[in-house]
Order: structure tokens, then C-alpha cells, then sequence
């Protein structure tokens, strides 16, 4: 069995469901600190909504963003 690895994308949107009631849909922007607690950054338009790590009940992937290149380093020999 194969063990991949997943992370949020800057750039990809999302659906963050915080309640029953309340969801956000967005794009992720980053990742910050509010005090003392992780918080994801997700953007609406020009606006930017500040969601604590600790609130997220679940998060959907809508839209995936496509990755950036990743350059390769040159072989170094020494």
C-alpha cells in the first residue's frame, strides 16, 4: 500500500464547513497564527476570512489548483 501525501493548495478552492449552518467557499490563501491558534486563510472576492484551525468541523476540495513547478537543482559536484 502506497502512503501519499495531502496538503491544501494556495489557489484551490475550497468548501470549509464550520457548523451544521455555516459554511465558507473560497481559496486558500495561506496559513497564520490569530493569537496563540492555527488559522486558515481563505479568499472571497477582496476579502480575506481568517478561520481558526480548531472551528473547521471539514473541509471539501472544489477546484484544485494547478501545482506549481517545482524546479529541480542542478547535480552539484564536489
Amino acid at each position: 500500500m502506497t502512503q501519499e501525501s495531502y496538503e491544501l493548495t494556495v489557489g484551490s478552492k475550497y468548501e470549509v464547513v464550520l457548523s451544521e449552518e455555516e459554511t465558507v467557499q473560497g481559496h486558500f490563501a495561506g496559513y497564520c497564527m490569530i493569537g496563540t491558534e492555527s488559522a486558515i486563510v481563505i479568499t472571497r472576492g477582496a476579502r480575506l476570512r481568517f478561520i481558526p484551525v480548531a472551528q473547521i468541523l471539514y473541509i471539501d476540495l472544489i477546484e484544485a489548483a494547478k501545482p506549481e513547478r517545482k524546479e529541480r537543482p542542478e547535480h552539484l559536484y564536489g
